[in-house]
């Protein structure tokens, strides 16, 4: 199992690069879409994270912010030599839990749900 991690991470945390504590750590940040949700959290503390992540790494991390708490991340890390470049695209807001039963989902409670399947071990998050 996991280990619960803070809803709100802070700088020092997002040091670490155990993939499943990085994923627990992304799924307890709440980044509800404000235009599905109305008063969702929005992707300002989702982007937060990532960027300090990404730049703790050597990535070059530029903050895009049209709209206020709806911020966009681009990344790069620069190459050294003339080849071909890889681009990857992902989205940082979620939907609601509001149908979800509360018992079995608590990610921004910090305790994401852990699923132990067939193939191994599953972190389920929205």
């Amino acid at each position: 199992m996991l280990p619960e991690t803070p809803s709100t991470p802070s700088a020092a945390d997002c040091l670490d690069s155990d993939p499943g504590r990085l994923l627990a750590r992304l799924i307890s940040v709440d980044s509800v879409n404000p235009d599905v949700v109305p008063g969702g959290a929005g992707e300002a503390a989702i982007a937060d994270l990532c960027g300090e992540w990404l730049a703790e790494r050597g990535f070059e991390v530029h903050r895009l912010e049209k709209r206020t708490g709806r911020p966009s991340l681009v990344a790069i890390a620069r190459g050294t030599g003339g080849g071909r470049s890889l681009m990857l695209n992902g989205h940082l807001d979620t939907v609601s839990l509001a149908d979800y039963a509360r018992e079995f989902m608590g990610p921004f409670a910090g305790s994401p749900m852990v699923v132990l399947g067939r193939v191994g071990i599953r972190l389920h998050g929205r």
